[in-house]
């Protein structure tokens, strides 16, 4: 897990619309079903990293009469995620801009905790991870959900492939990121002090023709805001992004063509 280097963090995602679009595409069902066993009519619930709000407001019918409340620091995020609770009539959810880092919240006020695809964005996820801890009610369930990048696998395997995937953590180091902390969730939460800590990998597959064209599109399209910042370091031109890019398409077009993005889950309880 990445130190605090004292820098100040970077999104590496930001500004970029086809990226952000695709969080919607998020819901419970795709991104919180390991939670939502735990949870409980009633509960109240926060959401941490809600982005365009697509899980929040499947958490809060789960959690229906409980309040929910989803956090983001990006306003754009927090304004499409009203819009879209106002379309879906979901009137036990609301978004505040926030950091996870300093929760305008109480201690011990909510049930429940989630951040999904939040903390391999921060340089201190240990940080995080002890803010949600200050404001669980005693009992309280937290759910944390990442990716880890040192898992990413593209076959058949090309050069490009490899320079993408390494370009890529860099940037996220860069940007004060954690792109390899999510194989430790479940000491991150022991060392927090939470108790029953249990944690699991699962692995997204594309080994299909329509699933390796969607994920080729997806890859291109987060590796070319990425490239932004490669770009302003120095370390590549438009050029060779573009090359890049390319490479990325004819992957998801090989019909030998298989990806694999490993995601790790954990829960565990305030004592």
């Amino acid at each position: 897990m990445t130190e605090d280097s004292g820098e100040p963090e970077r999104y590496s995602l930001n500004d970029a619309p086809s990226v952000e679009r695709s969080f919607a595409t998020r819901t419970t069902d795709n991104s919180a079903r390991f939670f939502l066993p735990h949870l409980k009519p009633g509960f109240r619930l926060l959401d941490c990293g809600c982005g365009p709000g697509s899980i929040t407001i499947g958490l809060a019918r789960a959690v229906e009469p409980g309040e929910v409340v989803g956090i983001d620091t990006s306003r754009g995020q927090i304004e499409a995620a009203r819009r879209q609770a106002a379309v879906e009539r979901t009137d036990n959810v609301r978004f505040e801009e926030a950091s996870v880092y300093e929760l305008p919240f109480e201690d011990e006020s909510f049930d429940a905790v989630f951040a999904n695809a939040l903390l391999i964005h921060l340089s201190v996820p240990s940080k995080a991870v002890a803010e949600m801890r200050r404001v669980l009610k005693p009992g309280g369930v937290i759910g944390i959900r990442d990716a880890d990048r040192g898992f990413d696998l593209r076959s058949p395997g090309t050069p490009l492939l490899t320079e993408m995937f390494d370009l890529w953590t860099r940037i996220l180091v860069h940007n004060g990121a954690s792109p390899f902390y999510a194989r430790n969730q479940k000491q991150l939460l022991v060392e927090a002090g939470f108790d029953r800590v249990s944690a699991t990998a699962f692995p997204l597959t594309y080994d299909t023709p329509d699933a390796t064209r969607r994920n080729a599109a997806g890859t291109r399209n987060v590796f070319e805001s990425l490239a932004r910042t490669a770009i302003a370091q120095g370390w590549i031109d438009a050029a060779r992004v573009e090359l890049i890019s390319n490479d990325i398409s004819a992957w998801g077009e090989n019909p030998a063509a298989f990806g694999l993005t490993l995601w790790f889950s954990a829960v565990g309880w305030r004592r």
